[in-house]
C-alpha cells in the first residue's frame, strides 16, 4: 500500500473504499417503530427515521427546537456544532404533539436518556440492525424518490458532497429497475 501510495503523481486522487450502508425498506422501518415499547421509544425512533437524524442530534432535541406551526424541527447540535432545519413529517407531528401533551413536556430535552440506552431500545426489538440503520433507510428512501443528491445532502446536514454520494450507489430498486426496463 505505501509503495502504491508513493507511485502516485500529484494531483491524483485516492477513491476511499467504504461500505455500503445497510438500509431496510420502508415497510420494515414503519413496522419496527410500530413495535416499540413505550410512547418516548416510538418518537425517538421516528425522529431518528422519519427526519434521518443522527442519534445524537436526536437526543438533544428540546421542545423550543420544534416549531409545528412552520413543520420543522431546528437540529442545533449536528455534527462538528452545524445547524439546520428538517422538516417535520405530518406522521411524526401527530405523534409528537400528543406524546408532548401525555408526558405534560413544556420545556427542556425531550429524551433525558444516554446514548447507550437508545442504542438498546432498537436491539430489544431487531438485534440485528443499528439506530443508524433508520438515518441511511431515510437517505436512501428520500434519494429514490426525488433523485437528487443534493436535496439528500442539505436534508442529512452533510457538508461534503462525497459523503452523501454513498447514496447514488445504495439504490438497489432503482438498479433491478433499470435492467428491468432494459432486459425487461
Amino acid at each position: 500500500m505505501v509503495a502504491y501510495l508513493q507511485e502516485l503523481k500529484e494531483g491524483e486522487e485516492i477513491e476511499m473504499i467504504r461500505k455500503i450502508p445497510e438500509v431496510r425498506t420502508h415497510e420494515y422501518c414503519l413496522n419496527l417503530i410500530s413495535k416499540a415499547k413505550t410512547p418516548r421509544d416510538k418518537i425517538l425512533l421516528e425522529l431518528i427515521y422519519y427526519c434521518g437524524l443522527r442519534i445524537s442530534e436526536a437526543l438533544n432535541i428540546s421542545v423550543d427546537d420544534i416549531n409545528f406551526k412552520e413543520e420543522v424541527i431546528k437540529v442545533t447540535k449536528g455534527k462538528g456544532n452545524k445547524q439546520r432545519l428538517t422538516p417535520l413529517p405530518k406522521p411524526l407531528m401527530i405523534d409528537l404533539k400528543q406524546w408532548l401533551n401525555l408526558e405534560n413536556i413544556t420545556e427542556g430535552k425531550l429524551f433525558k436518556i444516554k446514548r447507550c440506552q437508545a442504542h438498546n431500545i432498537i436491539k430489544k426489538l431487531d438485534p440485528t440492525i443499528h439506530l443508524h440503520t433508520l438515518r441511511h433507510s431515510y437517505a436512501t428512501h428520500v434519494y429514490e424518490h426525488t433523485h437528487d443528491l443534493r436535496k439528500v445532502q442539505e436534508l442529512l446536514g452533510h457538508e461534503n458532497m462525497a459523503t452523501t454520494s454513498i447514496y447514488a450507489h445504495v439504490s438497489t430498486k432503482e438498479k433491478k429497475e433499470t435492467i428491468k426496463e432494459v432486459f425487461g
